[in-house]
């Protein structure tokens, strides 16, 4: 026996504003999920590069909002002809160059950083261009006292996150607790300063690279 089947054509139900706006409210909220979702393996990559996540460099978002140091004469001129590394070159990968650390005159300066995202820092690290970089003279304008000041996302708050003592026989980068009051939470924040307070002898003092994790 022959069997007829009989197809229907139906045209698509046409969709209604309503539906068109909830199709595109699903599709931006998968958006918003696959860009959180890349941020975090960026993150963890960056992790596994570095021990851990770095909430003050540049290439994560951190920016160096003011700096407070005398300039040498030297700086001043290459400085006006954009050649003398700035404050940035602190939260920069590329610092770590002897020839591209930030430089000022004396042993006291000040640098204020904004982090890419507030947080509540464990420790933090300070790294001079390694010994094979430069002679004697480059060590003794490492930082030697400094102390690292937190701004919550107020502005006005502030934490005592603790003063160190950077090694200059030491390993180039050298690890430092952020200081904390036991049985409280770490407190969160948005920015943190670097005070230099002294260095290790020279006339002049670069300090090249600070990482907050």
């Amino acid at each position: 026996a022959d069997y007829t089947q009989t197809l229907e054509l139906r045209a698509p139900a046409r969709a209604t504003p309503l539906s068109l706006l909830a199709a595109a409210e699903r599709a931006a909220s998968d958006d918003l999920r696959a860009v959180d979702v890349a941020r975090k393996h960026v993150e963890a990559a960056a992790r596994a590069r570095a021990g851990a996540y770095d909430y003050a460099s540049s290439r994560a978002g951190g920016v160096v909002v003011n700096a407070t140091a005398p300039s040498t004469l030297k700086g001043k001129a290459r400085g006006f002809l954009k050649l003398e590394p700035g404050p940035s070159m602190v939260i920069s990968s590329r610092a770590v160059n002897a020839a591209r650390c930030w430089g000022f005159a004396g042993d006291q300066g000040r640098v204020l950083i904004r982090l890419s995202r507030p947080a509540a820092p464990e420790y933090f690290v300070l790294e001079h261009a390694p010994k094979a970089h430069g002679a004697r003279r480059l060590e003794a304008a490492a930082p030697r006292e400094f102390s690292v000041t937190g701004f919550a996302a107020d502005g006005a708050t502030t934490y005592d996150l603790g003063a160190f003592s950077y090694d200059v026989d030491g390993p180039a980068a050298q690890r430092f607790p952020a200081k904390f009051l036991p049985r409280r939470p770490r407190p969160v924040v948005a920015a943190v300063e670097v005070s230099v307070a002294s260095n290790q002898g020279a006339a002049a003092t670069k300090l090249c690279r600070f990482r907050v994790h």
